[in-house]
């Protein structure tokens, strides 16, 4: 694993920020960026469908553009994503 000092001295910034948070929260630094994308498409909507559908939608890609620890937390948000969206079809129908 590499230092943030590697990512500055090659003069990629982002990468070495990103780095410090990943040092210091883990995985849990991607769950929160997942968590920053979903929010605005619940309040948008006023729904949980859409960014079900969304995070199932995007969950291979979430596979395999995250590294290798947070793929837990993208496999999570993908089983959470199906389930809810099966409790949603199958509780549409009653009052």
């Amino acid at each position: 694993m590499s230092t943030p000092e590697t990512y500055f001295a090659a003069g990629d910034f982002l990468a070495g920020i990103a780095q410090i948070y990943v040092g210091l929260l883990g995985p849990v630094f991607y769950a929160i960026l997942v968590f920053l994308v979903m929010t605005p498409l619940y309040f948008r909507s006023k729904s949980i469908i859409l960014p079900l559908i969304v995070s199932i939608l995007l969950a291979g890609v979430f596979e395999v553009v995250l590294p290798g620890p947070v793929i837990d937390f993208a496999r999570f948000f993908t089983i959470i994503g199906i389930a809810s969206g099966l409790f949603l079809i199958a509780t549409r129908g009653r009052n």
